[in-house]
């Protein structure tokens, strides 16, 4: 599960903390500060277990600011230019905000009709990758 890449990068090493566990969907993945510059073998490491498990959860990461999340996003392709009004507390125009405090972010999002997470587009987002500071203690359930 840790120490090696699996698949046609076989026997090099990657980011030495880097393990991962089970979870009900997905995995998590331990021992990555994902506010540091990680080396590429690692960023692959983690767009391959993106790939192959699709929910990937990095906990307590603390505060990871927009211009870090924006860098991380690109590992996955080009930005969709999201059709939400951007909130002034946005630090970057391609980060949405979202809260239960209008005066923190938009309110009111995917509760009237669809999620956030494009796929009532057309053509749906490949990926979507979020940073939740805080989370409800109860009342949050997701439908995955």
């Amino acid at each position: 599960m840790n120490g090696f890449i699996r698949q046609g990068m076989k026997n090099k090493m990657i980011h030495s903390n880097y393990k991962w566990s089970p979870i009900p969907v997905g995995i998590e993945v331990f021992g990555v500060d994902l506010k540091r510059q990680l080396d590429q073998v690692t960023v692959e490491r983690i767009k391959e277990d993106v790939t192959r498990h699709r929910l990937v959860v990095f906990r307590n990461q603390g505060v990871v600011d927009g211009s870090r999340q924006v860098e991380i996003s690109k590992w996955f392709g080009e930005i969709d230019n999201v059709s939400y009004a951007k909130h002034p507390m946005s630090p970057n125009i391609d980060i949405f905000r979202v809260s239960n405090d209008p005066a923190q972010g938009c309110t009111g999002v995917g509760m009237s009709g669809w999620h956030i997470d494009g796929t009532f587009r057309s053509e749906p987002y490949s990926h979507s990758i979020y940073h939740m500071v805080s989370v409800a203690k109860s009342g949050g359930d997701t439908m995955f």
